[in-house]
């Protein structure tokens, strides 16, 4: 027991050690100070940051590094297998994170979900991953009500039929390789795991 409580005290004093105090910095806005964990990556900052009411992050927002006099804006894909210590102005500790106004109009969607005969329109990220979305996006939304029953789901390639896709794949996999066009907007099937047979 005395073994398990000292390695336990070691991690937590680890994690405490990798925390510090980040000056986040929004283009022109005032910085605000935010104690962060240097080894944790971008998409959990980015999670974090969204209930931040001081920094209000959304899609909208970037991730950046200062490079000599340049800000280069980080890739959304590339989030999640970025830490923060990587991106850190190191001798000031600024995080700076930078608005774009395309990714509000190439990125965010209006889409409708479809879960047997429910459909519901929501507003979704075709850069986020599935688990993501699973996560971030559906489990709040009381209408779809998406829980482990539910998977993801394709057109096959005769467009009768929905094809599931296995929660492992989830990681891997963007929305936007997996939604359909329909008359007006794009599709998001969802299916229940016993309806492989499916079809819409």
């Amino acid at each position: 027991m005395g073994t398990l409580t000292g390695l336990t005290c070691l991690h937590l004093n680890k994690l405490l050690n990798n925390r510090v105090d980040i000056k986040v910095q929004i283009d022109n806005r005032q910085p605000v100070l935010v104690r962060l964990n240097l080894k944790e990556t971008l998409s959990n900052i980015r999670e974090r940051f969204e209930n931040d009411s001081s920094i209000k992050m959304d899609d909208t927002l970037s991730f950046a590094k200062k490079k000599g006099g340049d800000i280069i804006n980080y890739e959304y894909a590339d989030e999640e297998k970025t830490i923060l210590k990587n991106i850190v102005e190191k001798k000031e500790k600024i995080l700076y994170l930078t608005k774009s106004t395309k990714l509000i109009d190439v990125v965010n969607v209006g889409m409708t979900v479809q879960i047997d005969k429910l459909q519901v329109f929501v507003i979704l990220n075709l850069k986020d991953k599935l688990s993501n979305i699973r996560r971030k996006i559906l489990k709040q939304n009381s209408l779809i009500q998406m829980d482990d029953a539910l998977l993801f789901a394709k057109k096959d390639a005769k467009g009768h039929g929905l094809i599931e896709i296995v929660r492992d794949e989830e990681e891997k996999i963007i929305l936007e390789e997996i939604t359909s066009i329909g008359t007006d907007n794009q599709i998001l099937y969802l299916m229940k795991i016993s309806e492989s047979n499916y079809s819409s």
